[in-house]
C-alpha cells in the first residue's frame, strides 16, 4: 500500500489533566520506519548541562526545555560519539538567551511563532519548515511566543562542547 505522506500530520498537544505536552507519532510513520510499541524515546531536560555551571542561562529556559536524542552519545536510541540528532522543545513564552558553541547546529523548525536573532541582527520570524543553520561560534537567540517551539535539531560534530552565553543589554526587557 502506497502511503500519502502529504496527508500525515502530527501536532503538539497539551494534556488537559497534567498540562504536559505530548506528540502522537502517526501509525504510518511508525510502521514505515519499523518503530514498534516497545521503542522508548527518552525526553531529557537540559538543567544547564550544556552550559558552564556559573552561567545564567535563565530559569525560563531551565524549566521550559526538553530534548530527545534519537542519535547521540548518552541518550540516543542509536549511538554516536560525535553526532547528536533529535527533537528539541521549548515551552511558550520563553526567551532562550544569546549564546554560541563550537558545534555547528541545524534546526528544522516544526512549529509556528518563534523568532530568532543572529549576532547583532534584529529578530526574524521563522516559519514552520524553515531551516536554521548556525555555524560554529555563531551567536544566536530564540524568542518563543504563544506556541511551543518544536524542532528537529542536530549537532553533527563537537557535540560535547559547552554553550557560551553572550550577554546583551536587552535581556532584562525580554524576560
Amino acid at each position: 500500500m502506497k502511503k500519502n505522506f502529504d496527508q500525515i500530520y502530527s501536532t503538539v498537544e497539551i494534556d488537559p489533566v497534567t498540562d504536559r505536552y505530548h506528540i502522537t507519532i502517526p501509525e504510518e510513520i511508525i510502521n514505515e520506519f519499523d518503530w514498534y510499541e516497545d521503542l522508548v524515546v527518552k525526553w531529557n531536560v537540559d538543567n544547564g548541562s550544556f552550559y558552564n555551571k556559573n552561567s545564567d542561562v535563565g530559569n525560563d529556559y531551565l524549566n521550559g526545555n526538553m530534548n530527545t536524542e534519537l542519535i547521540g552519545p548518552r541518550f540516543g536510541h542509536f549511538k554516536s560519539e560525535e553526532l547528536r540528532l533529535g527533537l528539541f522543545l521549548l515551552e511558550p513564552n520563553i526567551f532562550y538567551k544569546d549564546h554560541k558553541h563550537e558545534a555547528p547546529e541545524l534546526y528544522i523548525n516544526l512549529t509556528n511563532g518563534t523568532e530568532w536573532r543572529f549576532g547583532n541582527s534584529g529578530w526574524q520570524f521563522q516559519e514552520p519548515g524553515s531551516i536554521i543553520y548556525n555555524e560554529p561560534f555563531k551567536e544566536h537567540a530564540m524568542r518563543v511566543n504563544e506556541n511551543p517551539f518544536l524542532s528537529i535539531w542536530c549537532w553533527p560534530k563537537n557535540s560535547s562542547s559547552e554553550c557560551i552565553l553572550v550577554p546583551r543589554s536587552d535581556w532584562s526587557n525580554l524576560k
